[in-house]
């Protein structure tokens, strides 16, 4: 993918990660590509959304059989077919298509635990998501149409 921003995030020497740090630049990232290009707020909104939940995902879980949370890469870019955003990380491997659990079927009056929908919500954010396992790292691609 050739990107038009790349943004690269490595654990720091006591092996933490900042989210509110790593979100930060990514979505400045994100607004600017937006500002640059002309990309609608809607888009943006669905793809801060769904880069967030990923993200935080490769941040809590890709580091728990580790002492350290994972390197993580995201990659933008912004065609004539709409936005594009590759995440990486060298986390364990983890196809969110295939592995993640099913989101859970609420009922009316059930509450809704924490946790378990944050893929679910990603798929429904975006057009299109693919996933593919190059060299230790997860890469999941996500695209979001141009409005026509």
């Amino acid at each position: 993918m050739t990107s038009d921003v790349r943004l690269q995030f490595e654990p720091r020497a006591n092996g933490s990660a900042d989210q509110s740090e790593v979100l930060g630049a990514i979505a400045e990232a994100l607004d600017g590509l937006a500002e640059q290009k002309g990309l609608g707020q809607d888009t943006v909104f669905r793809a801060n959304l769904a880069v967030e939940e990923l993200v935080l995902n490769a941040m809590v879980h890709g580091g728990a059989s580790s002492a350290a949370p994972p390197r993580m890469d995201v990659a933008m870019a912004l065609g004539p077919d709409g936005l594009t955003i590759e995440v990486g990380d060298n986390g364990p491997a983890f196809n969110p298509l295939e592995d993640a659990p099913p989101a859970p079927d609420i009922g009316p009056g059930q509450e809704l635990s924490i946790g378990g929908l944050g893929i679910h919500l990603v798929k429904n954010m975006v057009d299109r998501m693919s996933y593919r396992r190059v060299e230790g790292w997860n890469r999941i691609t996500m695209a979001l149409d141009a409005k026509k």
